[in-house]
């Protein structure tokens, strides 16, 4: 206590400052509000990183589905060709293309020869 200059006795002056339940509140709103911007954080950094890997599988998906279709490409030209071979063995083999062979032996003509273009 304090005596005055008029010799009054006058308790002390508290401060204007806040109670120890307004602490507790504020603390606790700093906690809950921090704890917030924590999780909401994870889960945006999360939901980053999903999108990132799901963009890279869907970029591997693309170039795995190219690679089939460049060997289903590179397949249906080899069988094309290999078909055609075996069409073009087989007219050689056949009758028409050897009679006509034949008779371009015998007699070469413009005629004859059109014909073994023709037939074989």
């Amino acid at each position: 206590m304090r005596v005055d200059e008029e010799d009054v006795i006058r308790s002390p002056r508290r401060r204007a400052g806040r109670s120890g339940t307004s602490w507790v509140i504020i603390i606790s709103i700093g906690v809950l509000i921090g704890g917030l911007l924590h999780d909401g954080t994870r889960i945006v950094l999360t939901k980053m990183a999903l999108q990132y890997e799901i963009r890279e599988m869907q970029e591997r998906q693309r170039q795995v589905e190219a690679e089939r279709q460049a060997a289903r490409a590179a397949q249906a030209a080899r069988d094309t060709e290999r078909r055609k071979q075996y069409q073009q063995e087989e007219r050689a083999n056949s009758d028409r293309c050897r009679f006509w062979i034949d008779q371009r032996k015998i007699n070469p003509s413009e005629e004859n020869n059109r014909k073994v273009n023709e037939n074989c």
